[in-house]
């Protein structure tokens, strides 16, 4: 096969698979970059499809949205009760054998205990509502320092998750540089050529393997623990 050892075939498979390693690489190690042009393009065009269905919306008349309220909304807020106010006959309130002031005044005096008596249990009921409600968010708050521990600690290894991936494009990107800046001198050294072609493929075909392996065992991992929860 002339073709594997002809310097201007080589030459243009060591540019050709110079520029695959190069996009491979590229991608693997800007997956963040890409992210985020992916995320703002689609963003953008979410966006310029409503103000487009909008402006059309003008004239189509079948693309404008109607909203539609089925059925009435009505409140109405009845007050019921018989309200004594102190134009009230207030001998109702007294009983029977308190016909005289002084046995009022004993009555009232009665009533005066039982309120505060009352005033007293609902202090005792609330104060300890009151320290319940503080254990119990003592508690929320040392849940939510170990949460936001947690949460630290997860931000921290995917940023070194993500330094590791973007490492790992820096190997087909360096052949590509190897394989494109000097195809020529390549050529003239089939041998040392194709090592260099064998190589870029290599790399290329391992960034490509190892990233979608990391992606699904994320995907994975993530979907374990949601349903863990």
């Amino acid at each position: 096969m002339n073709w594997l050892t002809n310097p201007s075939s080589v030459a243009v498979i060591c540019s050709w698979i110079g520029v695959l390693a190069g996009i491979v690489g590229a991608g693997v190690a800007g997956q963040g970059a890409l992210r985020w042009l992916w995320e703002s393009a689609k963003a953008r065009l979410i966006s310029a499809s409503r103000h487009t269905r909008g402006w059309l919306a003008r004239f189509l008349p079948f693309l404008r949205k109607t909203h539609s309220v089925s059925g009435g909304v009505a409140a109405a807020w009845t007050v019921s009760g018989n309200v004594t106010g102190s134009n009230a006959d207030s001998t109702h309130d007294w009983p029977v054998s308190a016909s005289t002031n002084e046995d009022r005044l004993e009555v009232l005096r009665k009533r005066i205990a039982d309120q505060h008596r009352l005033l007293l249990s609902i202090d005792e009921s609330m104060l300890s509502r009151i320290n319940e409600l503080g254990e119990h968010t003592n508690r929320e708050i040392f849940d939510l320092r170990n949460l936001q521990r947690s949460v630290l600690a997860d931000l921290q290894r995917a940023k070194e998750r993500e330094t590791e991936i973007d490492a790992r494009g820096l190997i087909p990107l360096g052949l590509s540089v190897l394989l494109c800046g000097v195809p020529t001198y390549l050529a003239n050294v089939p041998s040392v050529a194709w090592c260099a072609i064998v190589a870029a493929l290599a790399a290329t075909a391992w960034a490509i393997s190892s990233t979608v392996w990391d992606h699904r065992r994320a995907k994975s991992v993530s979907a374990f623990g949601v349903q863990g929860s």
